[in-house]
């Protein structure tokens, strides 16, 4: 597949973002301190909805943001994801999601499952996922740069696109549930096209970017354990609409307890979060196996050994121990199957003459 260059937003630092919004006061462009106007632009527009949805103020001014990012470290910089377990790690972006996926994520599922297909690094390709799919596959959880209509690996290798019927066919042969995204937009569009082509029964990602802080453990667990607890949940044997749920939940923890002038962006990315697809299914644990048939009606014979043997008595009542449905006879309780068997409309055998 053609790599291609799916980069909008520029990383930037809180030391820049401030250094414009002072250009801005002095009604000068950011590009004349050598900032992306763009990027600026977005990031204003992150902090002024946070500022009106969340803190109520109607119509904040450029001083109200400066407040909130007060006290913000300005080496900590911001980065987003545009574009089974997938992690490339070829630049800032992923190599930061990486970490946290080797860290946190992986260690968890190994809890649960007992063969994870870690596509790492240069693994992570069209190629590799495609080839490893043929094994099956229930969960996919796939971090990397993204956009409306599709998901990259390495080096922004397309993963998936929409109308590429042939992984569609591929996700539906291996038995693919849940898609888990993190990356920026594929939300938008990817995600409902993968669902109604019956490709998986459901898709886990963000419409919008993904925004999350770089600069050491305290600020950047806040954006990746807020969208984990939604992998969290399926681990524990929860549906998908439990784990939206608490997915959400974590990130409003965050936002109100992480440092102020990451609030804005953990906002930004729960609302920028959705759940495409079936709500109640789970994959984790393993569907349990179906009950033994409930007995027959009528008069039903226990019989010692093999089926056809000696026949004991009539059951006169079951008694039920989990799914196990054991027959009460008339002077004896049959307490294990190991050494009684039964069965409906068993008959005694016929003496011979």
């Amino acid at each position: 597949m053609a790599n291609i260059d799916i980069t909008r937003l520029k990383p930037i630092t809180f030391g820049d973002l401030k250094k414009a919004i002072a250009v801005i006061e002095e009604k000068k462009s950011p590009a004349t301190v050598g900032l992306d106007v763009d990027t600026i632009t977005f990031h204003l527009n992150v902090i002024n909805t946070f500022l009106k949805e969340k803190r109520g103020i109607e119509k904040p001014t450029l001083g109200d943001v400066m407040t909130l990012l007060k006290y913000a470290p300005e080496n900590i910089s911001l980065h987003s994801f545009r574009a089974i377990v997938g992690r490339p790690d070829f630049e800032t972006a992923t190599k930061v999601g990486y970490k946290w996926l080797e860290r946190e994520l992986i260690p968890r599922l190994e809890k649960v499952e007992d063969e994870i297909v870690d596509l790492k690094g240069d693994l992570a390709t069209y190629r590799s996922f495609y080839n490893v799919l043929t094994n099956g596959a229930k969960y996919v959880k796939w971090n990397g740069h993204g956009r409306q209509d599709l998901l990259t690996g390495q080096g922004y290798d397309i993963i998936i696109r929409i109308g590429d019927n042939a992984m569609c066919q591929k996700l539906r042969a291996a038995g693919v549930k849940v898609i888990s995204a993190l990356s920026c937009l594929t939300a938008a569009a990817l995600g409902p096209w993968l669902v109604s082509n019956g490709c998986v029964l459901a898709y886990f990602g963000y419409e919008k970017e993904f925004i999350f802080a770089v600069g050491g453990d305290n600020v950047e667990r806040p954006f990746f354990e807020s969208d984990f607890w939604f992998d969290y949940a399926l681990f524990d044997g929860e549906t998908t609409r439990e784990a939206f749920i608490k997915s959400q939940g974590r990130y409003e923890y965050w936002i109100e307890n992480a440092p102020p002038y990451l609030q804005p962006y953990l906002y930004h990315d729960q609302q920028a979060a959705k759940l495409i697809g079936a709500k109640d299914i789970t994959i984790y644990p393993e569907e349990p196996p179906s009950p033994p048939p409930q007995p027959p009606s009528g008069t039903v014979y226990v019989v010692e050994g093999d089926v056809g043997g000696k026949a004991i008595g009539k059951a006169t009542g079951w008694i039920q121990i989990g799914r196990i449905k054991i027959p009460l006879v008339l002077d004896r309780i049959a307490l294990s199957l190991y050494d009684t068997k039964f069965r409906g409309e068993a008959r005694p055998k016929e003496k011979k003459e």
